[in-house]
């Protein structure tokens, strides 16, 4: 676990463009490294064009499809109300790079990930059962279907959630995260749901079309309590462990405007299925500060070996070299992005537990929840 909090204070750095950075040396020992400030300077160029600059765009993608998952559409069209809770997820997978420096070694399995999360409190409600117009396809079949222009065609949904969290990841670090959500969207009844066989046994949801307006805020701030240890290997063969230990703040704004179509079917009313997708329009920025340090010292330095491995504080008298990575950076989120989805709701009476996944260009989400329709 320790290690995906370092892997979350580095990469949590989301859809930035410009960046600044300071890697420097500090302590008697360094005069007996093979770390000049040139090579520092190097190293942090090599680090940006190579690892960050993708890992702010693999970040970028899951925090946009974190936002995309609004209101459920399990339902694909909505003839009451609905009322629940969902947690929005975006994530790009775990993958371990190595990045050459230039003229001097490498930088060896450096993880690199992507992941956001966006919970939300919703509710859903048809304009015509509002208006006490509603429409049931799966009534007694006397109600004529609404003409194309009917309120009983549109379904609006509004969500939100304003919240703090603080995680303790065992010995390892803790996380604070302060959430602020909200979201509308309006969805049109292109094509009305209707059975397909007998009762509900099998019935067509119909096909809606929907455009939305979701804002995500979120602030994070992460501190890592052990170091974690980076290799540096060295074009002559030997290595270099940088022992350090991560603290970062990150605060995003991200808006996306989704416009997506949907359709689905129902099977023995016990499950939905429903699948479509859709293109978002996305605007957004985000600022990080990220610092690492902690003392660095050659594979072979056996009395620095000796200090790491009986637990030793970055502060012991058995290390007399420290390496401090600052980085600072800002951006924007990637304009557009399109997205296939795919849901399930599992129907018992009146009360739906929900999944749906989003899929994008190597990126992926996910909605789950529970919600009361009627």
């Amino acid at each position: 676990m320790k290690k995906y909090l370092g892997i979350g204070l580095i990469l949590a750095v989301s859809s930035m463009a410009p960046l600044r950075a300071q890697i420097v040396c500090t302590g008697p020992g360094c005069q007996y490294l093979p770390l000049s400030q040139a090579t520092l300077d190097q190293m942090y160029y090599d680090f940006k064009t190579q690892y960050t600059d993708q890992l702010f765009k693999d970040m970028a993608a899951a925090g946009v499809l974190a936002n995309l998952t609004g209101a459920p559409t399990g339902t694909v069209n909505l003839y009451g109300w609905t009322i629940g809770a969902s947690a929005g997820l975006g994530y790009i997978p775990i993958k371990e790079v190595s990045i050459p420096i230039t003229g001097y070694g490498e930088l060896k399995d450096i993880p690199r990930a992507g992941g956001a999360v966006n919970p939300r409190i919703f509710f859903g409600a048809n304009v015509g059962w509002l208006l006490n117009q509603a429409y049931d396809p799966w009534g007694d079949g006397e109600s004529s279907e609404p003409f194309f222009l009917s309120l009983s065609r549109f379904d609006l949904y509004g969500s939100f959630i304003q919240d703090r969290r603080h995680y303790v990841m065992q010995d390892s670090g803790q996380v604070t995260v302060n959430t602020r959500n909200l979201g509308f969207d309006v969805r049109y009844h292109l094509v009305e749901g209707k059975p397909l066989a007998a009762g509900p046994l099998l019935r067509f949801l119909g096909v809606s079309v929907g455009a939305g307006y979701h804002t995500a805020a979120m602030d994070i701030t992460a501190i890592q309590n052990q170091n974690q240890k980076m290799k540096i290997t060295l074009t002559g063969g030997s290595n270099l462990i940088w022992d350090g230990a991560n603290q970062g703040k990150i605060q995003t704004q991200v808006k996306s405007m989704p416009l997506e179509i949907m359709t689905g079917l129902q099977i023995l009313y016990a499950l939905n299925m429903s699948f479509g997708g859709g293109m978002s329009i996305n605007r957004g920025s985000a600022d990080v500060t990220l610092t690492r340090l902690g003392p660095v010292y050659l594979s072979n330095d056996s009395a620095a070996l000796l200090a790491a491995a009986t637990g030793q504080t970055v502060a012991s008298s058995a290390y007399n070299s420290y390496l401090t990575m600052q980085v600072t950076g800002s951006g924007q989120a990637p304009r557009n992005m399109a997205y296939a989805k795919l849901g399930l709701d599992f129907n018992i009476l009146w009360f739906k537990i929900f999944a749906e996944g989003l899929w994008a260009k190597r990126a992926y989400g996910a909605n789950l929840g529970v919600r009361w329709q009627m």
